[in-house]
C-alpha cells in the first residue's frame, strides 16, 4: 500500500510502500517501476525529493531517516538521533528537516545536512501526524 510520494526535478515519481518496506521509482510516463529501493528502508511513511537531488525516506519501523542520491540511489546517510515513532517529515527551502514523532510527542528540527537535531519542540503537542511549511 502506498503511504507517501514525492516527485523530483526530472519528474521521477518516488512511492513509499510501507508494508513492502520499499520505495519504488517510476520514470515520467511509465507504469512499471524503474527501480526498487530497499537498502535501509523499513516501513517508509514519508519521502522528500530535495532541490539538491537527494531523496529522504522516513522509516517508521526503525526510527530513522535515510538519505539517498537520486542519480545513483546509493544510501548516503542514516539519521536516528531525535527520532522515535516518526509519523511524517517536511523540509523548508533552507534545507532544514522537520520530523514529527509520536512517542514522545515532538518535532525534531535538523539544520541542513545535519544528523543530530538542533532543537526539539514538545510544548503543546499531542501526537503530531502532519507538518506544513509555507513556501
Amino acid at each position: 500500500r502506498p503511504d507517501a510520494l514525492a516527485i523530483d526535478s526530472s519528474r521521477n515519481l518516488y512511492v513509499a510502500n510501507r508494508n513492502a518496506h520499499s520505495v519504488t521509482v517510476y520514470k515520467p510516463g511509465d507504469k512499471t517501476p524503474a527501480h526498487k529501493l530497499t537498502k535501509g528502508v523499513r516501513a517508509p511513511a514519508a519521502v522528500i525529493s530535495t532541490a539538491s537531488n537527494e531523496l529522504y525516506v522516513l522509516n517508521y519501523s526503525n526510527d530513522t531517516v535515510t538519505t539517498y542520491s537520486e542519480s545513483t540511489l546509493a544510501l548516503e546517510q542514516t539519521i536516528s538521533a531525535g527520532i522515535a515513532c516518526p509519523t511524517t517529515m517536511a523540509m523548508n527551502k533552507n534545507g532544514e528537516l522537520y520530523v514529527a514523532n509520536s512517542c514522545p510527542s515532538s518535532v525534531s528540527v535538523y539544520p541542513s545536512g545535519a544528523t543530530k537535531p538542533a532543537r526539539s519542540i514538545r510544548n503543546g503537542l499531542d501526537g503530531p501526524v502532519a507538518i506544513g511549511i509555507a513556501p
